[in-house]
């Protein structure tokens, strides 16, 4: 997907996620693919997908809560920050989380 060629490489990745549904890095990647191509419905559902697995929870949480934030979503990108530090703790995440409750407090749906 680096070089250009997202096509292919989506193409590719759906055929990884349709072979082996639990490979929570290729449903990240396809997530991102996604949201970068103006498809959030498709890409939230890759980010939710891999959420549910382990060890991929806290990326997958922040991953969604960034293409919320695209929508100007802030309550539920707070919501999903919040879980993401719950499992894995990060100060970058920390900041991003503070900046998003006050836009939210500052009545941002």
């Amino acid at each position: 997907m680096s070089t250009g060629a997202g096509g292919e490489a989506i193409k590719v990745l759906e055929q990884i996620i349709e072979r082996n549904p639990l490979d929570g890095e290729a449903l990240l990647l396809a997530g991102d693919y996604y949201a970068k191509n103006d498809q959030r419905e498709k890409a939230e559902f890759r980010y939710d997908a891999a959420s549910k697995l382990q060890g991929f929870e806290a990326e997958a949480f922040v991953k969604h809560a960034q293409l919320l934030v695209q929508s100007q979503k802030y309550v539920p990108a707070v919501e999903l920050l919040h879980k993401a530090q719950k499992i894995k703790p990060r100060d970058n995440v920390q900041r991003y989380l503070e900046k998003l409750e006050q836009l939210a407090r500052a009545g941002h749906s």
